[in-house]
């Protein structure tokens, strides 16, 4: 909302005389008195307001004037130069912002506080009662949602993202029903009253789950990997932000064993690959699941490393399974990054579904220094090659 600027004038009344008799403290807002101290609802957007601040006599009026001695100012508030006529200030603001307005003035050597604090009428956001975040919702089923009262709150705008719907939709009341077929989000926020010139609040927003979702997954304590090098008993987890009550563990390639308790699960790997799966449930049904890559110690290095020209250099992984599912490519390039050799992952899945290594024969390769470059799953490990 764009900002509007607010002239204030201060103006302070104090009579010595009066002073050491009289004890009420009074803040003058557009001539309407308050009691030092209060708190003051001021519209967004109103200008040219006058403040006084002074003793009242107990009639109703203030004494003598006298001119502020200090005057603290809201955040984003300032003032200008004291006036000749009247100890007036003018005091620039921003729409939105409120705080407090404090004033002191010193007569016969002491300081008087004064002070109003300034409350803008800017609705709050609002709580989203009877819905638990997250919400578990079926397929067919239903709830009753209930915006939190707010202040200042001219009425309640409710919404809904992905495959929530909420309804009624727009502006309505506090209360709506919420149903989902999948996975997303109901939310409200509390409309200003449209005379107070404020901004409407932020959303407030509740995720809803039909069936449940992996948020993120860890391996040993770390984000899980496309393929993650362990070692022989790791540690997976799933997170599910609550939309789970339940997860299934189980192998679905290699040699290992798992002891399980709900989303954590400990892995033995008894070869040197093992592929985990984790599924996700709740009342609802099967939700989302994750296969974790687990590799221990799989690839070992190229050799023999220098080679004569003519013999085989052998590529070598421990486990076949683990080479077929992680291989992506291999490329030998010369040492002016020309490709001289290359395996790409098809073919590297065909050849590891029979054997643990791959021979480079170099018959034909000039002798030469040369770089291996191997792309494991998400690890690229380069090799210097020597061929004589």
């Amino acid at each position: 909302m764009k900002n509007i600027i607010q002239s204030i004038c201060l103006t302070v009344f104090i009579s010595h005389s009066a002073v050491s008799q009289i004890n009420l403290y009074y803040v003058y807002l557009d001539n309407v008195p308050y009691l030092n101290g209060s708190n003051v609802t001021l519209n967004c957007g109103v200008q040219n307001i006058q403040v006084q601040a002074c003793f009242s006599n107990g009639l109703g009026g203030c004494v003598s004037a006298q001119c502020p001695n200090t005057i603290s100012l809201p955040l984003n508030w300032s003032s200008g130069n004291t006036s000749n006529n009247g100890c007036s200030v003018a005091v620039t603001t921003d729409a939105t912002t409120g705080g407090r307005i404090a004033i002191t003035a010193k007569e016969g050597g002491k300081d008087y506080p004064f002070y109003l604090d300034i409350v803008r009428p800017i609705p709050p956001s609002p709580s989203i009662l009877g819905l638990s975040n997250p919400t578990i919702l079926c397929n067919g089923q239903s709830q009753n949602a209930t915006a939190g009262f707010t202040a200042f709150t001219s009425y309640y705008q409710w919404g809904s993202d992905g495959s929530t719907q909420v309804s009624p939709y727009g502006n309505v009341s506090s209360n709506a029903m919420v149903t989902t077929t999948g996975i997303g989000k109901v939310k409200v926020k509390a409309i200003a009253d449209p005379a107070t010139g404020c901004p409407n609040s932020d959303w407030t927003s509740i995720n809803v789950y039909s069936t449940p979702i992996i948020s993120s997954k860890t391996v040993n304590g770390s984000a899980a990997q496309p393929t993650n090098y362990t070692g022989s008993s790791p540690t997976l987890n799933v997170y599910t932000n609550n939309s789970a009550n339940n997860c299934t563990w189980s192998i679905v390639n290699g040699s290992g064993f798992l002891s399980s308790n709900g989303f954590t699960c400990g892995a033995s790997i008894y070869g040197s690959f093992l592929q985990v799966k984790a599924q996700t449930g709740n009342n609802c049904g099967n939700g989302e699941s994750y296969t974790f890559y687990l590799v221990k110690n799989s690839y070992r290095m190229a050799s023999p490393n220098p080679v004569k020209a003519g013999t085989a250099i052998r590529v070598e992984f421990d486990d076949k399974k683990a080479a077929e599912a992680t291989v992506e490519s291999m490329v030998l390039y010369n040492e002016k990054q020309k490709i001289v050799w290359s395996l790409d992952k098809t073919e590297a899945q065909n050849y590891f579904k029979e054997k643990t290594y791959f021979d480079i024969e170099t018959k034909g390769i000039p002798s030469g220094t040369y770089y291996l470059h191997l792309q494991i799953a998400d690890k690229k490990q380069i090799e210097r090659l020597i061929i004589e």
